[in-house]
């Protein structure tokens, strides 16, 4: 028995599955949260059927910043996954809980009542009948997923005994045939298998660096601060509690003389160079690309006790990473970020990442579930309008989420097919047109932004060295400059307020370089990747 639930301030909307058909229900009009826990007892109970309630799935919908943080915050105003399980032990609910984003289903519950006056769709809102037709796109966003994961994994056993079908390699058609099919409703929720994307001479291969972009420019930046004399320090009496990978980078920061992290590794280009040229310096490597992990095993034995390579996202890393090195306060010299994808990955087709790929996956980290062939055969309309109005900054992100969703009803949408649709929007820029619509995808499969921002918050903490930022993009950089200009700012005092009274002495340290730098014209001619790359660099005191 499912049943969708959309949680407001002051109504729940309520919706339930009888025979594959998604129907609304009376909503609750809250009152207090003890009043409306007994009403959704009710209607529990009432439909239970002499069955017990542990039979029950209850798919709730919630603000994609309730899905991101437990508790509620400045971040995140709505209610949160804690709240509705506080208010689910008042009935001592003991079935199901599945949590999903709720993303625009009451925009789209309103365009389901644009049939009616404006006088009915405000009555609608008063009587809560717009949060019970979100409950039921909640719940049939579910299905629709659920359905999907059901087709995959049918599709795998029908292709586990064929090595080749139509000449084409069948792990490539599995990842590639997640459609939807509402006729039948597969209600087991199983776990989906990703399909290992890498051959076994993708894994034995020898891996070439490759140079990266603004080489020099990040060497000279740090050696601002690299080149002056290492302070001593007395570190007595330590009582640390860390995990065992912790542990480890604690003791690497303790027996080094000074360090950097390099918050994304990739196939250590940049981290070479920089251990080449200062003989005292040892280095932090964080990746989430297991393939990047075994790349730079080499560069490790090149370097002993040089390189600590950690493997995970920067932004859940470098918290951690930081708290140990506050430890030895003039050890870390710096934090270099490099947000672009690396050569490698751009030209290996299994990646997904470049045109020629047919297999869309995009993902970084190789062992997450969502990649972009999902994206586009499971997101609805609304939230391809999003990804490619927000992260592609596309004009025509309408015309593109609805041909993608009439394209998918056809089959399953290969990188040659997504290129045709973009063609079909247009074909007068000088990049080809794809571009933004790969950016996009790349960006919402792996969270770069929220990833950044993340980062940037943790950033400001540190203080006596200096950060560097490589940047591809507009968005990236939009967020890097804005964070720089507010550690620099002196006076945080509010616009509004006609005298300084913040003591007009906040300022974290100085930005090294007033405009972003740019790739030469010489180093354009042996990498054109660089053509989108910009610097910037912060120094905190």
């Amino acid at each position: 028995m499912i049943f969708g639930l959309d949680f407001g301030l002051k109504r729940i909307g309520v919706a339930r599955l009888v025979n594959g058909i998604v129907i609304p229900i009376s909503p609750i009009i809250r009152k207090n949260r003890h009043q409306a826990s007994k009403e959704l007892d009710k209607i529990l109970n009432k439909c239970l059927e002499n069955k017990n309630k542990q039979d029950i799935l209850l798919v709730i919908g919630l603000p994609k910043a309730s899905l991101d943080y437990e508790t509620k915050s400045s971040n995140n105003p709505h209610i949160t996954k804690e709240q509705i399980l506080h208010f689910l032990g008042l009935i001592d609910f003991n079935g199901k809980v599945e949590f999903i984003d709720e993303s625009n289903s009451s925009q789209e519950a309103l365009e389901r009542l644009k049939h009616k006056s404006y006088k009915s769709r405000q009555m609608a809102r008063k009587n809560g009948e717009i949060d019970s037709i979100s409950a039921c796109i909640i719940l049939e966003r579910y299905m629709e997923r659920l359905s999907n994961i059901a087709n995959i994994s049918k599709t795998a056993n029908i292709l586990k005994s064929d090595e080749t079908i139509n000449g084409k390699d069948s792990k490539n058609l599995i990842e590639s045939s997640h459609l939807p099919n509402k006729n039948k409703l597969n209600l087991i929720k199983s776990k989906s298998s990703q399909t290992n994307i890498n051959s076994s001479k993708d894994l034995n291969r020898d891996f070439k660096i490759h140079i990266p972009v603004l080489l020099q420019e990040v060497v000279s930046t740090f050696d601002k601060i690299l080149s002056t004399t290492e302070s001593k320090e007395k570190i007595d009496n330590l009582n640390i509690k860390h995990n065992n990978q912790d542990i480890q980078i604690h003791n690497f920061i303790r027996e080094c003389k000074q360090c950097i992290i390099d918050c994304t590794l990739g196939f250590g280009g940049m981290s070479k160079t920089l251990l080449e040229n200062y003989d005292n310096l040892s280095i932090i490597g964080i990746d989430r690309d297991t393939e990047a992990i075994k790349a730079n095993k080499t560069l490790n034995k090149n370097f002993p006790n040089r390189l600590h390579i950690h493997w995970g996202d920067f932004a859940s890393a470098l918290p951690q990473i930081l708290q140990i090195c506050e430890c030895y306060p003039c050890k870390l010299k710096g934090v270099l970020v490099d947000m672009g994808v690396s050569s490698y990955q751009l030209d290996c087709t299994s990646r997904g990442f470049n045109f020629k790929a047919q297999n869309l996956d995009m993902r970084m980290d190789s062992t997450q579930k969502l990649h972009a062939t999902q994206i586009l055969h499971s997101y609805n309309n609304y939230e391809l309008q999003r990804i490619f109005r927000d992260y592609g900054e596309i004009p025509y992100y309408k015309k593109l989420a609805r041909l993608i969703i009439e394209e998918r009803q056809k089959g399953a949408i290969t990188g040659e097919i997504l290129q045709n649709i973009a063609l079909k929007i247009s074909n007068k820029k000088k990049i080809h047109p794809a571009t933004l619509i790969y950016q996009a995808l790349r960006i919402e499969v792996n969270d770069e932004l929220g990833q950044l921002a993340r980062l940037l918050e943790s950033c400001s903490k540190i203080h006596n060295a200096i950060v560097c930022f490589i940047s591809f993009h507009s968005l990236e950089d939009k967020m890097i400059k804005e964070s720089m200009r507010k550690w620099a700012k002196s006076c945080i005092c509010e616009d509004n307020k006609m005298k300084c009274e913040c003591g007009n002495n906040n300022s974290k340290g100085k930005i090294i370089y007033k405009k972003p730098i740019t790739a030469t014209n010489e180093e354009l001619r042996h990498n054109p990747r660089a053509r989108s790359a910009k610097l910037r660099a912060f120094h905190f005191l």
